[in-house]
């Protein structure tokens, strides 16, 4: 876990909207320059006025405000796709009222009537995908590398894709996606109270995916993987391509590191880091080169975590439910306070809503008050923050 617009006035009526754009452009152009930047730990990159979500993985995101407008994290800036608004802006409307957006080399729509969901790929055009299951995350670590993570029948599964796959049905050519061989349980039985959970225990569960790029070692996809018996050693699985092919660190087991596994984080330098909670803490176990893994538990009152990153520096930001169903940004177990951009009120009136990362934006922070979307972020760009308006 990506869940989340007469025929004898139309001359007059185009003018006074190109008039009115023009001049709301400009009014939107004056409200940049007026408007500072906040105090703290996190610069304000966006000013959202409207509904606004992140999708992607660790170090790639794109905003949609109003599910129909697309935006890129590119040079460190946001910078619109008219190309990709509009399809996106259909086919959400064709797939509600359940569909989710995931990022791959292109945007994934899913959604549709239950049973029957759709996989559609933006390129910018629709293009149908024959998916098995329900696609649940994406990570990419290079053009033709990509491993989706489906739902299908209470199993979790892999698939590669590439863009180049395709399959004939009676009324089009789809885009496939190539399985990934499952992998095989290495842990005892679970005592299983019903068939359901004997079936989703069954086998191994992949709770998370990152994709790595490193200088040197080139690019992978790393997979989080657990059992249901917490005697079983964690296991984190590493593909590369070409292929891609796969290799095995094993880790203690949850009950030897005294936490239940979550997220999977890999440093800039490599490290991976394994989060989750530890009765009702924050659990962040760093993995050293002999595979031993060093917990510290910090944050209270964490419930679950629903995603872990890491900065340029190597620490670890995370987003987390708390106890009484508010979410909590903090570094390294350490909360941050989301500082008000007006200026006044209360500090922490802001609501974190979605953690993400960027090169030359670094941990982005998707947050809102009582009227408005911020995207925030630890390495904002100079000048003034965006102002993103719904249309």
């Amino acid at each position: 876990m990506l869940r989340a617009a007469s025929a004898l006035a139309v001359v007059s009526l185009l003018a006074l909207a190109g008039c009115g754009k023009r001049d709301r452009n400009a009014a939107e152009d004056r409200s940049q320059a007026a408007r500072p930047r906040p105090a703290g730990p996190l610069g304000v990159v966006a000013e959202v006025r409207g509904e606004a979500m992140l999708v992607g993985d660790a170090g790639r995101f794109a905003l949609i405000v109003e599910r129909r407008r697309w935006f890129d994290a590119a040079g460190g800036a946001l910078r619109e796709r008219p190309e990709l608004s509009a399809p996106l802006a259909r086919t959400l409307a064709d797939l509600e009222p359940f569909a989710e957006v995931h990022l791959g080399s292109a945007p994934v729509v899913v959604g549709g009537e239950e049973h029957h969901e759709q996989h559609i790929r933006l390129e910018p055009a629709p293009r149908p995908i024959a998916v098995t299951g329900i696609v649940v995350e994406i990570a990419m670590a290079g053009p033709g590398e990509e491993l989706w993570r489906t739902e299908h029948e209470l199993r979790t599964e892999l698939a590669s894709f590439d863009g180049q796959a395709t399959t004939m049905t009676t009324t089009t050519t789809m885009m496939t996606t190539t399985p990934i061989p499952a992998l095989l349980r290495i842990g005892p039985d679970a005592n299983h109270r019903s068939p359901v959970q004997a079936k989703l225990c069954a086998q191994p569960r992949i709770i998370d995916l990152v994709g790595v790029v490193t200088a040197g070692a080139g690019s992978r996809i790393d997979a989080l993987v657990t059992e249901c018996n917490d005697a079983t050693p964690i296991r984190i699985v590493s593909y590369r391509w070409p292929g891609p092919r796969a290799s095995v660190t094993t880790l203690a087991s949850p009950a030897e590191l005294g936490f239940r596994p979550e997220r999977l984080v890999v440093t800039p330098r490599g490290e991976a880091v394994v989060v989750g909670t530890r009765a009702g803490q924050l659990a962040i176990g760093r993995v050293g080169t002999d595979h031993q893994v060093t917990v510290t538990t910090t944050l209270a009152g964490v419930s679950r975590v629903t995603t872990a990153l890491a900065a340029v520096d190597a620490s670890i930001w995370t987003l987390t439910l708390g106890a009484s169903d508010d979410w909590i940004v903090a570094r390294d177990g350490v909360a941050v306070t989301l500082v008000d951009p007006t200026g006044s009120g209360d500090p922490e009136q802001l609501q974190p809503l979605q953690l993400a990362s960027a090169p030359q934006l670094g941990i982005v922070v998707l947050a809102r008050s009582a009227t408005m979307r911020y995207l925030l972020a630890t390495q904002p760009p100079a000048g003034p923050p965006l102002v993103i308006t719904a249309r």
